[in-house]
């Protein structure tokens, strides 16, 4: 891998999209790349969460010890589960549904021509996404225009942008600040 692989490979929120010609590869590398860190964050949020309640429970109910610094680990593990909802929304329109309303037509055009491409692929992670087990027969019914008004209602609100400023402006410094209580008392 060159240097450009390695970076967009350890930062999530890049895509080669914005920096090469899009091309049906890009896409899908793109595609699965959002599918890794998707799952990726799931895992890490719930072992972070649910690890941290059975350290907490088992250091109060097992050890029969009571602190500040225990209750911290409580609220820790609280903290994440509910942050964990939050990327659900951030991922449930895949990038490539996303590309349709871009500007840049090539990128409407190629990421069109790749849900042709990979339909089932797309439509099964777009319907688990926004329909989860419920019924999702409309979804994989639509055309390419009745997809799009599908989508278009999902994406009024900024999933992305407020998932980003959530995780650096929020999370990070509560889960230090937290951190710093249970080592710090």
């Amino acid at each position: 891998m060159d240097r450009e692989e390695n970076i967009l490979f350890l930062n999530p929120s890049m895509t080669r999209t914005n920096y090469l010609t899009p091309s049906l590869e890009t896409l899908n590398l793109e595609f699965e790349k959002e599918i890794y860190w998707n799952r990726f964050f799931e895992r890490a949020g719930f072992i972070v969460g649910y690890g941290a309640y059975v350290i907490c429970f088992v250091i109060v109910f097992g050890l029969k010890l009571e602190a500040v610094k225990y209750a911290s680990l409580f609220y820790l593990g609280l903290f994440t589960r509910l942050s964990s909802l939050l990327i659900g929304k951030f991922y449930e329109i895949p990038v490539v549904f996303r590309n349709l309303f871009s500007e840049n037509k090539t990128l409407v055009a190629v990421s069109r021509d790749y849900i042709r491409t990979h339909r089932e692929k797309v439509l099964k992670r777009l319907a688990a996404n926004l329909f989860g087990m419920n019924d999702s027969s409309s979804l994989y019914q639509a055309n390419e225009e009745e997809l799009v008004e599908i989508i278009r209602h999902k994406m009024q609100k900024p999933w992305k942008k407020a998932g980003k400023i959530y995780f650096f402006f929020v999370y990070i410094p509560v889960v230090f600040i937290l951190i710093g209580i249970s080592l710090w008392t």
